[in-house]
């Protein structure tokens, strides 16, 4: 599958990604997602991660914001059903 597909204009296509919550966004300039999204010319990034022992702290911490939660959306890995939470951010070039 390339990255995004013609229907996404401003960024809707869906991503999963592996992140680790305990990571320090402080320390995190401009997340890989973003740099790529800028380069295909997107403004908009949506993403999503479980309620139980997601990685809402980083997505926040990074300038996300929540819109909301999806209960039962998402299988746990050892079974059973968990909620999930939408995260989306306007994102734009920098300027020098």
């Amino acid at each position: 599958m390339s990255w995004p597909s013609p229907g996404a204009r401003h960024g809707r296509n869906h991503y999963r990604s592996i992140d680790r919550p305990a990571a320090d966004p402080t320390r995190v300039e401009r997340t890989f997602a973003e740099k790529m999204a800028l380069e295909r010319g997107r403004t908009l990034l949506v993403l999503d991660t479980a309620v139980e022992d997601g990685a809402s702290r980083l997505y926040e911490g990074l300038g996300f914001n929540l819109t909301g939660v999806i209960p039962d959306y998402s299988l746990k890995p050892h079974g059973g059903l968990t909620g999930t939470m939408i995260y989306w951010k306007r994102i734009a070039a920098e300027t020098a």
